[in-house]
């Protein structure tokens, strides 16, 4: 039951699931402000390649029970998750929606562990680069215009990966795809800012 259990935990703990959600809110829910549904796309993404900047500092490796190479701490798949359910925490007044965002993160992370990908220090510190992630970003970053915004997420996450490969003399596979997928949301977010805009003025004249 317990093997069965951490199964359904590493599933719900995909990525490209959460991503999927995070699509979704962000097209369907209107009852957001733009900037808090783009700051859940921007944030998910720029964790990707902030944790594996993370890594490369700390360069701590992964237990052998791992199936995967290279650094562990803090938890790639917990920092990000971290970032989901905090973002829905915050955002959403509903208190079941609350308590269930914090018990499917701890069920991910006991997932993490249980299954050996991890060791416990590395998913315990993961919500805290998130939190402080969270922070900044809706300290500085958020209230700031679209073209803002994006100027600063793209002009961070190229520093962020020029110090990687200065570390390591190359860039990992998954930080090029966030990156460029970051870039690609946020011009599409300035295009669509814009025509609406134009549409508008049209609508007056």
């Amino acid at each position: 039951m317990i093997d069965l259990l951490s199964k359904v935990s590493i599933t719900i703990g995909n990525p490209c699931l959460a991503l999927f959600v995070a699509a979704v809110l962000f097209i369907f829910s209107k009852k957001l402000e733009l900037r808090k549904r783009q700051a859940l796309i921007y944030m998910l993404l720029f964790t990707m390649i902030y944790n594996d900047f993370l890594k490369q500092i700390f360069r701590q490796p992964l237990p052998e029970t791992c199936p995967s190479s290279g650094f562990g701490f803090p938890s790639g798949h917990m920092s990000f998750f971290s970032v989901f359910f905090f973002w829905i925490f915050l955002e959403y007044k509903n208190n079941l929606v609350k308590i269930l965002s914090i018990l499917l993160l701890v069920f991910i992370g006991w997932g993490i562990v249980y299954n050996g990908f991890h060791y416990t220090i590395d998913v315990i510190c993961a919500p805290l680069f998130s939190a402080s992630t969270i922070y900044i970003y809706r300290k500085f970053v958020e209230p700031q215009n679209t073209l803002r915004t994006f100027c600063i997420i793209n002009s961070t996450s190229i520093m962020i990966m020029l110090a990687i490969y200065c570390m390591i003399n190359s860039v990992t596979k998954h930080v090029l795809q966030a990156y460029f997928i970051i870039t690609a949301f946020g011009i599409s977010n300035i295009i669509f800012q814009k025509d609406k805009k134009i549409k508008h003025d049209r609508f007056l004249f």
